[in-house]
């Protein structure tokens, strides 16, 4: 479901330019009732006009901010706020919480884009009563459902948020492990810091060591300049590792000094970097059968494994679907400024009916494909289409060298994945870069 036209939005902010700029932003979507207010004082003479979401700009938090909050929440009690501030506002986000802010949007170039996603998660919640989502200052990395099994995930996000242990995520592809890990990130005292992620399945081999701790000019062949790797760059923030298993076992020993020591040297320097900083790892392969086959260390998986947060596939969460399709019904719409789409109760049915061995991502490509093709502004079942699995265990010609026999499989797997290099690297478990070298040598066309 879309916004409907009686959300109506008020805006306080003295900065007349500023004020001006959001409402019109705002008043792209019709749907939104856009009111902009110079003060509180000015707002608080209309105090019996229903009021859905307040948006209050805050240049410095003070004793006066303060009392501002405490009379919005005696006259508007249930009133989500969006405070619109700078970073100096990132301290006292715990103050602003239990004085009901919802968000905390950095006033600058980006503002007006961020407000208008995070009116949408705003409303998506409030049509939820029972919805749980982290959302404090994570407009891009809401985490949406219901059911049990998803409620058990916020529990241990809100238990690793508040530890300094290392946390290790687990779980198929598709089911939101980097979003699970942003959402710790965004959690933690370490959100005013970078989040910096890496996807260890997309590096070539070689080049592993020299993305995590960088180099310096010269240090080998092709280093034409300094590097500076992700380790330095999530110092004092968070560095999440994802598809951990395939970190290359030259890698591991220095990956484990990096880990037990907290320092690192860039490849050819003997400088010593410090480190402060929170490891997130993940992965869609059982770690512990890695070490088992000899594929990973075992002194670093203990290293690693810390909090274990395993996410439940989609299917276990049936619950959550019309959440969930709803919400990228709603994303699809505003994105493209489309008029109101519903979801129809029979095409809900054959959401629900489906296991959805691509997750969360696969649900979203299936409703944005419905979305474009729907007619009526109705998702009918006609409309759901899913993707047919491709049966690639078929008798090979004997005729074919293995390189033929290979490019035919991987054909079928961007078949599958509608030409999607990066799933379909994931799939296979080989690095895109060689999916990538194909295609530029003809051997692959997509």
């Amino acid at each position: 479901m879309i916004l409907s036209p009686q959300f109506k939005i008020y805006i306080i902010e003295k900065d007349k330019w500023f004020r001006r700029l959001l409402k019109y932003h705002l008043n792209l979507n019709p749907d939104f009732d856009i009111v902009v207010y110079n003060s509180f004082r000015d707002l608080s003479k209309n105090s019996t006009i229903k009021l859905d979401l307040l948006v209050l700009g805050l240049t410095e938090f003070n004793s006066r901010n303060i009392e501002t909050l405490k009379k919005i929440n005696k006259e508007y009690p249930k009133t989500p706020i969006i405070a619109i501030g700078n970073k100096n506002n990132l301290e006292a986000r715990n103050e602003l919480i239990e004085l009901g802010v919802v968000e905390l949007l950095l006033k600058g170039e980006t503002t007006k884009e961020q407000l208008w996603e995070s009116v949408l998660n705003i409303k998506q919640k409030s049509k939820n009563k029972e919805l749980e989502a982290v959302s404090f200052n994570s407009k891009k990395n809401l985490i949406i459902g219901k059911s049990k099994a998803i409620k058990d995930t916020f529990n241990l996000i809100d238990k690793a948020a508040t530890s300094l242990i290392n946390v290790s995520i687990s779980g198929e592809t598709g089911t939101g492990k980097e979003l699970v890990a942003r959402n710790i990130h965004d959690k933690s005292s370490r959100c005013s810091s970078n989040f910096v992620a890496i996807n260890l399945s997309s590096l070539p081999k070689d080049l592993t060591e020299s993305e995590l701790f960088g180099h310096e000019k010269g240090a080998f062949t092709g280093a034409a300049s300094k590097k500076v790797g992700k380790f330095e760059l999530a110092n004092g923030g968070t560095l999440f590792l994802d598809e951990i298993a395939e970190v290359p076992m030259s890698t591991q020993s220095k990956l484990l000094r990096a880990l037990e020591e907290r320092e690192i040297s860039r490849i050819g320097s003997n400088s010593i970097i410090e480190l402060d900083i929170r490891v997130i790892t993940a992965t869609h392969k059982n770690l512990y059968e890695e070490v088992e086959k000899g594929n990973f260390r075992e002194d670093l998986y203990y290293r690693l494994i810390g909090l274990n947060i395993e996410l439940p596939p989609l299917q276990n969460r049936i619950e959550d679907i019309l959440l969930l399709a709803n919400f990228f019904i709603e994303k699809y719409c505003l994105k493209n400024r489309t008029e109101h789409i519903t979801l129809s109760n029979e095409a809900l049915k054959k959401l629900k009916s489906h296991n959805y061995p691509g997750n969360i991502r696969e649900l979203k490509s299936i409703i944005e494909l419905a979305c474009v093709i729907c007619e009526d502004n109705t998702i009918c079942t006609r409309h759901i289409n899913f993707i047919k699995k491709t049966n690639v265990k078929r008798k090979f010609e004997i005729n074919k060298t293995l390189k033929e026999h290979t490019l035919d499989i991987i054909k079928q797997y961007l078949v599958q994945y509608r030409n999607n290099v990066v799933e379909t690297s994931k799939a296979l478990g080989i690095g895109k870069s060689t999916i990538y070298k194909m295609i530029k040598a003809g051997e692959l066309d997509i």
